[in-house]
C-alpha cells in the first residue's frame, strides 16, 4: 500500500540503465549480456517491458525497431519470431523475452522494471502481473502512465510501484502530457509508492512539496556523467545511472 516501508535497495542502490551495456564492447541496451555485465558487477538493473502484437512481452525501449535495428516496423505490429531474426545495433545479439531476463537474473540482483505503454498495448498489465507474480527476486515496477500502475494498485500488486515523472524536454509528445508529467498530476491516479524524476528537472520545489506531503521517497534518472552523479548525490537520491558507474 502507498505510505508502506519501501525495501532499502530501491533508495540506497544505483540501477545500471537497461543493464551495464558497452557499444565499445558491442553489448547492447537491454540484452542478456548487458544484464549479465551488471550482475557481474554486482549492480542493480533497470529495464523496459513492452508488448508485441502476439502478446509476448519483451525487454526492449523503444516502440518500433529504427534505432537499434534500421527497420521501420512498430513492435505492435510484429511477433515474437519477426523480431528474433533482427540484430541490436549491428550486433549478434537480440531482443530478449521477459521471461529470459527472469529466467537469467534469477534474484541476483535487484530489478527496476518500467511498463512502457502506449494506446495501442492490450493487456500488457495482466501478462506482466502474471509473470512477475512469479518471480522470486526482489523487484519495483515503474511507468510514465498512471493507468498502468492505477492497474497494478487495483489488483493487489505487492511490489512496490514507482511514478515516472519530469519535464520530459525534447521528448515528441503532447504538450498536455508533459504537463501532467511536469506537475506530477498522475500521481493522484496512480498513487505510487515511490517517484523517479529526471534530474535535469531538479531540484524542483512542487516534488519537493508532493513527495514531502506523501511522504514518497525521491529516485531520479539518468545520471550521464560525473556532474550527474555528484548532483544526484548533493541532492541525496539514488539514481539510475548510465555511462559512468557509481
Amino acid at each position: 500500500m502507498p505510505g508502506s516501508p519501501l525495501p532499502s535497495w530501491i533508495v540506497d542502490e544505483p540501477f545500471a540503465h537497461r543493464g551495464l551495456h558497452d557499444a565499445a564492447a558491442g553489448i547492447p541496451e537491454n540484452t542478456i549480456a548487458a544484464f549479465d555485465a551488471a550482475i557481474a558487477s554486482g549492480y542493480a538493473i533497470e529495464l523496459d517491458v513492452r508488448q508485441l502484437g502476439d502478446g509476448t512481452l519483451v525487454v526492449f525501449h523503444d516502440g518500433d525497431l529504427m534505432r537499434a535495428c534500421g527497420v521501420d516496423r512498430e513492435l505492435s505490429d510484429l511477433n515474437w519470431e519477426d523480431v528474433e531474426q533482427f540484430g541490436l545495433f549491428g550486433t549478434e545479439h537480440r531482443m530478449p523475452s521477459l521471461p529470459a531476463v527472469l529466467e537469467r537474473t534469477d534474484g541476483r540482483v535487484p530489478l527496476l522494471v518500467e511498463v512502457k505503454k502506449d494506446d495501442r498495448d492490450r493487456g500488457i498489465e495482466r501478462a506482466l502481473h502474471e509473470k512477475l507474480s512469479r518471480y522470486e527476486g526482489r523487484f519495483a515496477v515503474q511507468s510514465f502512465s498512471p493507468t498502468a500502475l492505477r492497474w497494478f494498485r487495483k489488483h493487489a500488486f505487492t511490489a512496490p510501484l514507482g511514478q515516472l515523472a519530469g519535464p520530459l524536454t525534447g521528448e515528441d509528445i503532447h504538450s498536455l502530457r508533459k504537463l501532467s508529467s511536469r506537475w506530477l498530476l498522475g500521481a493522484a491516479v496512480s498513487r505510487p509508492d515511490f517517484i523517479n524524476y529526471d534530474l535535469r528537472g531538479l531540484p524542483d520545489p512542487w516534488l519537493e512539496l508532493v513527495s514531502n506531503l506523501a511522504s514518497l521517497p525521491v529516485l531520479c534518472w539518468t545520471v550521464r556523467t560525473r556532474e550527474d552523479q555528484q548532483k544526484a548525490e548533493q541532492l541525496g537520491l539514488n539514481y539510475v545511472f548510465d555511462a559512468v558507474r557509481p
